[in-house]
């Protein structure tokens, strides 16, 4: 039994199989070329606890007889040390930490070699870490897509890259997009169904297909985009549906942001909660003479600092329409952290729990 991460909610427990987790790593080699042929050793940065840490980290690395370089707390300092010393070939993790790598990288100007392939999932990825990833390290990142319900990864974009998609589904695995464009999964990585939650298993599972939650898309070579979260849709008091994950993942992507949630369900206009990164910060700060124990809550509204998180706004603007656009953002005090109970051991930010704990800031947002 292995439970979901709770982003939306309270979370579940997924009852997966041996088989299952079997099936994953059958197929999970046979798609990947070379995996196992030569000695691998992986750099396990994921709870095991997670279904991608467990299969990446503990199943797979058995399976093929590989070594593990073990991450004992996620910090970026002890990761660079790790990967400069031991050179893993295999890196599975999640954009944060290759963005974070990246630009430790940049700041020390070393290159990292020895890394052949790495395996992103849990959000979106940003095409410019891939290509400086590429650059640093000489070996490819890939994103892939899964869920716990699917003992971890259902489709990895491995063979004839396009980046933006997590590729084909693997083998014994068949997608499906039903009439509300959410993503069903079918194939032997399946689970079984949530323990003593019958409600929540009937409404995810049909006719052995896995109905994930997820929105998407499947172009002509089969290869599948995530557009949205089911549950994550936001509908405004305009009644103007939103999905919130591609604007976040953009506002990301920005050097001085580290995390992002857009808001707006109910309201009249779309908004976003903002964090900064600290490290990136304190290097801002140095560049533009700003004493360095200045609060954030004083810099919070400063206009060189607004209008350089504005840019990364108005970038996520140019891709939706005029009622879907980000009107105003705040700025929070603090990072979300995964101690804070805040994300996810996968870096997804919980919305229920970041919409309470912050609602007066929220409600800042929409004052008149």
């Amino acid at each position: 039994i292995m439970y979901t991460s709770g982003t939306t909610g309270a979370p579940k427990g997924a009852m997966l199989s041996h088989g299952n987790l079997f099936s994953n790593l059958l197929q999970g080699k046979a798609w990947v070329p070379g995996l196992g042929d030569k000695p691998e050793r992986m750099l396990a940065a994921l709870p095991f606890f997670h279904a991608y840490g467990l299969t990446m980290n503990v199943t797979l690395a058995q399976f093929i007889g590989g070594e593990l370089v073990i991450l004992p707390k996620p910090d970026m300092s002890l990761i660079m040390q790790l990967m400069k010393k031991h050179t893993p070939t295999w890196v599975p993790g999640v954009p944060t930490l290759y963005e974070r790598i990246v630009k430790a990288a940049e700041d020390q100007e070393i290159p990292i070699k020895g890394v052949r392939a790495a395996f992103s999932g849990a959000s979106t990825l940003p095409s410019d870490t891939v290509n400086k990833w590429e650059n640093y390290t000489g070996g490819l990142l890939v994103e892939g897509y899964g869920l716990t319900e699917v003992a971890a990864a259902a489709a990895v974009d491995f063979v004839d890259q396009s980046i933006g998609t997590v590729g084909p589904p693997m083998g014994g695995v068949t997608f499906r997009i039903n009439d509300e464009g959410e993503i069903c999964i079918k194939g032997d990585i399946v689970f079984h169904g949530y323990w003593n939650n019958p409600e929540a298993t009937a409404e995810a599972l049909e006719d052995g297909w896995y109905n994930t939650g997820d929105l998407g898309e499947i172009d002509d070579d089969g290869k599948l985009t995530i557009t949205g979260r089911k549950k994550d849709l936001i509908v405004t008091a305009g009644g103007k549906n939103v999905s919130p994950g591609p604007m976040e993942d953009i506002l990301r992507g920005h050097p001085l942001i580290s995390q992002a949630m857009v808001v707006g369900d109910g309201k009249p206009f779309v908004g976003a909660l903002i964090t900064l990164d600290p490290d990136i910060l304190k290097r801002w700060k140095l560049d533009h003479n700003i004493p360095e124990n200045r609060s954030m809550d004083d810099i919070a509204t400063d206009a060189t600092l607004r209008a350089e998180v504005q840019d990364a706004v108005n970038k996520v603007n140019s891709t939706v329409s005029h009622a879907e656009g980000i009107k105003k953002f705040y700025i929070l005090e603090s990072d979300l952290t995964e101690d804070e109970n805040e994300l996810t051991p996968t870096m997804k930010v919980k919305r229920n729990v970041v919409a309470q704990r912050y609602a007066s800031a929220i409600e800042h947002i929409y004052k008149r």
